[in-house]
C-alpha cells in the first residue's frame, strides 16, 4: 500500500526510527555529520571513485578545521560486501580526518543510508535507495567515450532516477570534474542548507508511483493504491507463458 501524494510524509518515521537504531549501534550522537559513501563493488570502480572520496574527506576535515570546527563530530559510512571488501580496504591510503565506519550486510548498508546526512556514490547504484531513504547524494561516474556519446545522444543525464525524473534530483559530477576541490564545494553548500533534503524528495515522489507495477488501475481505495512487486509481476508473467 502506498500513498499516491504523501508516500514521504508517511515513510519518514520509520526512516528516523532506523536512523536512530543505526547511530545507537554504531554510537554515533545525533548530531554528528555521517557521510555515506559507496565507491561501487567491482575493483575497477573502487579503484577509480575511492581515492576520490578519500581526498575529498580529508581536504572538507582541514578546511573545516581551519575554520575551528571539530572534525570528531564527523563519520564516514562505507558498504561493503564479501566482493568488494578486499579491495575496499587495500584502496584505502591512510587516515581520513575522521572515524570511517565499514558496514558489512545489506541490512546495515540500508540502515546507513536512514543514518547517514549526505551520500557520495560511484554510478548511482543506490540512488533509488537514497531516495527513499531521505539521503541526497551526489552521483560520481567514469564513461568512456562511446558511453558518453550515447549519454548526450538519449539523455541528459546518467542516473536513472534522473532520467526518470527529466531533471537533476541528484548532483551528477563524471570524469575529470569527478575531483576533491568541486566535491567539496557541494558537500559544503549542502551542510549549510538543510533544504537541500526536500526538494529532490518532492520533485520525485510524483514519479515513484508511476515505476510501480499496480495491482489494479480500479481500486477506489481513497488515497492509497496496492502495488506488487516488480520481481513478481515479471515472475507470473515468464510462469504464464511457460
Amino acid at each position: 500500500m502506498m500513498s499516491r501524494s504523501h508516500f514521504y510524509e508517511e515513510t519518514e518515521p520509520f526512516i528516523l526510527k532506523e536512523r536512530e537504531e543505526f547511530r545507537k549501534k554504531f554510537d554515533i550522537p545525533e548530531d554528528n555529520t555521517v557521510f555515506f559513501m559507496a565507491p561501487g563493488d567491482a575493483e575497477n570502480e573502487v579503484k577509480w571513485s575511492l581515492p576520490i572520496m578519500e581526498r575529498t574527506v580529508r581536504m572538507l576535515m582541514d578546511q573545516l578545521q581551519n575554520r575551528g570546527i571539530n572534525t570528531n563530530e564527523f563519520s564516514v559510512v562505507i558498504p561493503t560486501t564479501p566482493n568488494s571488501a578486499k579491495h575496499i580496504k587495500s584502496a584505502i591510503e591512510g587516515e581520513w580526518g575522521c572515524r570511517v565506519i565499514f558496514t558489512e550486510t545489506h541490512e546495515e548498508k540500508y540502515s546507513a543510508l536512514a543514518g547517514s546526512d549526505i551520500g557520495v556514490c560511484f554510478n548511482g547504484e543506490v540512488a533509488a535507495e537514497a531516495l527513499v531513504n531521505q539521503l541526497p547524494i551526489i552521483v560520481l561516474d567514469k564513461l568512456n567515450k562511446l558511453e558518453f556519446y550515447f549519454m548526450l545522444s538519449w539523455n541528459r543525464f546518467v542516473n536513472d532516477m534522473n532520467i526518470i525524473a527529466d531533471g537533476p534530483l541528484f548532483k551528477e559530477i563524471i570524469e575529470a570534474e569527478a575531483n576533491p576541490t568541486k566535491l567539496c564545494s557541494v558537500l559544503t553548500q549542502w551542510m549549510e542548507s538543510p533544504a537541500h533534503r526536500l526538494w529532490p524528495l518532492e520533485g520525485f515522489e510524483m514519479h515513484l508511483n508511476r515505476m510501480l507495477p499496480l495491482k489494479t488501475r480500479e481500486l477506489g481505495m481513497g488515497n492509497h493504491d496496492e502495488y506488487h512487486s516488480p520481481d513478481k509481476r515479471a515472475a507470473e508473467v515468464i510462469w504464464n507463458l511457460t
